[in-house]
């Protein structure tokens, strides 16, 4: 059974209708309704009424009620609208096109508003529509289509030739091309209307003649819809939905209007309804073909999806934030995506896992971590992956980099998927970055459409790229530190050299005055005890400047024994006075009778008088300042602890404590803690630094205790 000619003309016209419905749809969407030109706009509506008007006059051609003959009128005087306004808008692109361009927002310029003025016959054109008689188009419109024709090929002339003279000064990619099958199509569409006008009407060859037309104008809307946005990446979901839509739609008009009849006539001659028969084909046909069963679902998920928008915005912003975020530290930026991400897509939870093969940064380890964002916290943490999470991260790699839930070739493991509530698992990798991404089930308990899925495995890319350079930067900065740490070395080492040099002779002659006052006045006298102390206080600096004139050679002297507390008792009492000055109280809390270090008695001197002195500079800050030295022993270990109620260290400065050259006091040279450090390692020993509760710094000395076995191995 051949269609009748009404039927493909419903058909055409609708599917017509549906494609600008389209278009109108894709220029007015929030992305491209700025970037879209008035002149576009005014075009595309153009079509749209006229193929929207004669669609619908087709469908209620055959209805009797009362209500068809207003209904018919009006849409008579709509596609009057979209007839008057079609030349209007192209004379006016045209003439945009050659003084700006194909720009979006061109200068204002209220002059393109008189290539309009023809609409102004549209009040008397609708009187005229209104009064008549008639049914056919050409008659309504009576003596009104021999002005249309000279209004339209002098528009459509002037449109040609204004394109064609802009060959050449058009820059845009394809302009010249572009403009060439705009002035063909313009040359088709107004000879194709002279000759329908002019010699087709009420012969034989009205019919195709008013089909080719009226459906002309839609290849000028779609080259110049296609011409002004193919730069610009349209919304995936608009780009999927229109075109769906026009595919969806124009297979219900073919099947309305070509299937239904021939069904029908068969059904009427063999008493069979090919209805269902026809539901089950089409059902058949979808199952059985992988691809378009994937697309029904697909087309499925977007109209179940009530915030397809919404993820797309929250996505974009996410992206927007992630590059802003990219100089955090690399725990915290982990912590900041898991929490962000399960947010913008609603998820239960969000858990990030790293592998152990690269070093995260210098407060996490090398080994696995695994960052987790629940529902209802503020803020992810780190948590600990059960076997069966553990599975689910291993699900993906290299060549699986998306696994979803329901598509799994694996029974375990989507088994393991169902009871963690996961939805699916993203590979996270990029360089020193290898890990993988799990997202729990959405609030709503729907899915993610394969649009947003590719979206979201892009921004999870971007992230895995942006945890890769900042791994690199923290490398290149902890180099960085290395080198300048060398580069103070270098110049303590020439500092300490040149200071030796210039100690040693003052201090030989302060050692010869004090040993001739100390024969002067004999062994008896009462200040003979303290000039003894300086004069080993003086061997001993004479010592640390030796020390100083080559500080990088091991101490030739590790190996001595030495008693702790009296080495404490004495610098203690040596820097009483000190204390005293500045109305500090030293106490002392000595345990450690007879224990024995592996250490020089001057390297561990210089360790307890630069602790005790900075202990004894930090509480004169304070009015009732007060310092204790202890030791006591833990286990197979001495623990030499210095204390004081001062301000304290600043938290910001305990990372480079230990560092040559940084201080927090005004007067500091900042060389004391690196002493320390130095002196400390020396003898095989840590040194730690606590905060001393509620205010005061606490530095904490460990050093192994010498036994009669380490002896016996040496």
């Amino acid at each position: 059974m051949i269609p009748s000619l009404q039927t493909v003309e419903l058909f055409l016209f609708g599917f017509a209708s549906v494609v600008d419905i389209a278009l109108l749809l894709v220029i007015f969407d929030r992305v491209n309704r700025e970037n879209t030109a008035v002149w576009l706009k005014s075009l595309v509506a153009s079509t749209a009424l006229i193929h929207s008007g004669i669609f619908f006059r087709l469908m209620i051609d055959d209805a009797s009620t009362l209500a068809a003959t207003p209904v018919d009128r009006v849409l008579v005087v709509l596609i009057c609208v979209g007839l008057l306004a079609l030349p209007s808008a192209m004379l006016h692109a045209a003439l945009r096109l050659k003084q700006t361009g194909i720009l979006a927002k061109p200068p204002l310029d209220r002059r393109y508003a008189l290539l309009y003025l023809p609409l102004l016959v549209l009040p008397p054109i609708t009187v005229q529509v209104w009064q008549s008689q008639e049914v056919d188009f050409i008659s309504l419109v009576g003596s009104w289509k021999s002005a249309f024709l000279i209004w339209l090929v002098f528009a459509n002339s002037a449109s040609i030739l204004g394109f064609l003279r802009s060959r050449g000064k058009y820059t845009a990619s394809g302009g010249d091309l572009f403009l060439s099958r705009l002035s063909l199509i313009l040359a088709f569409i107004t000879l194709s209307a002279i000759i329908y006008v002019a010699f087709a009407v009420d012969t034989a060859y009205e019919a195709p003649c008013r089909l080719l037309t009226t459906l002309s104008p839609l290849g000028a809307a779609l080259l110049f819809v296609w011409h002004s946005l193919r730069g610009r990446l349209l919304p995936l979901i608009m780009e999927r939905t229109v075109g769906y839509a026009v595919i969806f739609v124009g297979i219900m008009l073919l099947h309305r209007l070509a299937i239904v009849p021939l069904v029908r006539s068969m059904g009427a001659k063999t008493n069979v309804d090919f209805f269902w028969i026809e539901g089950m084909m089409i059902a058949a046909v979808v199952l059985c073909i992988p691809t378009l069963r994937r697309r029904v679902g697909e087309s499925l998920r977007y109209l179940l999806s009530t915030n397809v928008n919404q993820v797309r915005d929250e996505m974009r912003g996410l992206t927007l934030r992630l590059a802003q975020n990219g100089s955090n530290d690399r725990a915290e930026l982990l912590r900041w995506f898991a929490t962000d991400l399960r947010r913008c897509l609603d998820l239960d939870y969000v858990t990030i896992t790293l592998n152990g093969d690269a070093a995260i940064s210098d407060d996490i380890k090398p080994e696995a971590i695994a960052i987790r964002a629940d529902t209802g916290s503020t803020s992810s943490s780190e948590t600990q992956l059960t076997d069966r999470q553990r599975l689910i991260h291993n699900s993906v790699s290299d060549h699986v980099r998306i696994a979803e839930r329901g598509t799994l070739e694996s029974q375990k493991l989507e088994q393991a998927f169902t009871e963690e509530d996961a939805l699916m698992a993203v590979r996270l990798s990029f360089g020193s970055t290898c890990g993988s991404v799990v997202l729990g089930n959405r609030l709503r308990n729907d899915r993610l459409t394969s649009d947003q899925i590719v979206v979201l495995a892009l921004v999870i890319d971007q992230f895995a790229a942006t945890l890769h350079h900042r791994h690199e930067q923290n490398i290149l900065q902890q180099t960085q530190r290395k080198v300048l740490h060398q580069e103070k070395l270098s110049v303590l080492g020439l500092l300490s050299g040149s200071l030796a040099h210039e100690l040693r002779n003052p201090l030989s002659s302060i050692r010869t005055i004090t040993t001739l006052a100390m024969e002067d006045l004999g062994p008896s006298h009462e200040s003979v005890s303290d000039l003894r102390m300086v004069v080993e206080e003086i061997d001993r600096l004479t010592q640390t400047t030796n020390q100083l004139l080559d500080f990088a050679k091991p101490d030739q002297q590790r190996s001595a024994l030495v008693e702790i507390d009296p080495i404490i008792n004495r610098i203690v009492c040596i820097l009483r006075h000190l204390a005293k000055q500045y109305g500090v109280e030293l106490t002392i809390q000595l345990d450690c009778p007879e224990i024995k270090i592996a250490s020089t008695e001057s390297s561990f001197s210089e360790i307890v008088l630069n602790l005790t002195k900075n202990a004894i500079e930090a509480a004169r800050e304070v009015a009732d300042g007060k310092v204790t030295v202890s030791s006591k022993t833990d286990e197979q270990h001495l623990v030499v602890a210095v204390c004081d109620n001062g301000p304290g260290i600043p938290v910001e400065s305990e990372t480079e404590l230990y560092q040559p050259f940084v201080t927090a006091k005004s007067d500091g040279n900042g060389l004391g803690l690196f002493v320390v450090a130095e002196r400390v390692k020396e003898i095989g020993g840590t040194i730690t630094y606590h905060p001393n509760e509620p205010c005061g710094a606490l530095f904490e000395l460990r050093v192994p205790i010498h036994s009669v076995d380490s002896t016996s191995e040496r």
